[in-house]
């Protein structure tokens, strides 16, 4: 089991990026939210400041450390494509760079339209299909075994001691361009019944320059990286502040359910 205590694996950012996005766009007297891929509850310790009821769900083991720290916020363990929730559930629903981890999205998006009240607020980021979506350095490993099989596996061995399993091959990390975002959610059951009142594409180069050097310190010295890569931690979070339109590395949407 993760150890809560452990704070330099499992630290509590500051409001910053994504996080202070997501802030911003949760109305003011929200009732009930939903922080859905909540992780470690790092961000929902602060939208849980906006709104009388606050909820979690996350399916990795980081859920412990959440309920952990975090006892006045009810998290739950699970996927999103399929949810404990009753129907109507949630004024919000914050969903932060999760969607291009599930394994369906379609099937996500279905689940957070069901839970979601109508003219409720569904508030989404992911990676965006721009210049630099090439510098994404979760899909390093996708694209070697894809290109040279014999290096992917020399590399896997090299970073983690053993030979990669053949029958679990990398997961691409998933780029969204606001076209693909439109054609998901009509797809999905939000199809017709969705408003899209605010997009932000931002960040260009120097945030996934910073997320490429965390890995690789992350891949040296462990999780205790982070502390060391402040500096250029802060260059990523200026960059993101930027509105880069059609080149940006990120995408965020904020969608009203409207019926």
């Amino acid at each position: 089991m993760p150890n809560p205590n452990d704070y330099a694996a499992y630290p509590e950012y500051p409001l910053t990026g994504r996080m202070r996005l997501a802030y911003d766009w949760i109305p003011a007297g929200t009732h009930s939210l939903l922080d859905a891929g909540c992780s470690w509850g790092y961000a929902t310790r602060f939208f849980a400041e906006k709104c009388s009821e606050t909820s979690g769900i996350e399916i990795s083991d980081d859920v412990e450390i959440a309920r952990k720290r975090y006892p006045h916020i009810d998290f739950h363990r699970g996927g999103l494509e399929s949810t404990p929730f009753a129907d109507a559930s949630f004024d919000v629903i914050v969903m932060s760079d999760v969607l291009e981890h599930v394994d369906d999205e379609i099937a996500a998006l279905n689940e957070m339209a069901r839970i979601l009240r109508p003219g409720g607020t569904f508030i989404v980021s992911t990676p965006h299909r721009g210049l630099f979506q090439w510098l994404d350095p979760y899909n390093y490993g996708y694209a070697l075994h894809r290109t040279a099989p014999p290096l992917y596996r020399m590399a896997y061995k090299l970073k983690n001691g053993a030979a990669p399993d053949p029958a679990l091959a990398p997961v691409k990390h998933r780029h969204y361009s606001l076209g693909d975002f439109r054609a998901m959610l009509d797809r999905s059951r939000f199809g017709g019944q969705y408003s899209i009142a605010n997009v932000f594409r931002s960040s260009l180069v120097l945030e996934p320059l910073a997320i490429n050097a965390e890995v690789c310190a992350q891949a040296l010295i462990g999780k205790r990286a982070s502390a060391l890569l402040k500096p250029l931690d802060a260059l990523g979070q200026l960059d993101y502040r930027i509105p880069y339109g059609a080149l940006a590395f990120n995408i965020a949407l904020r969608i009203v359910k409207t019926s």
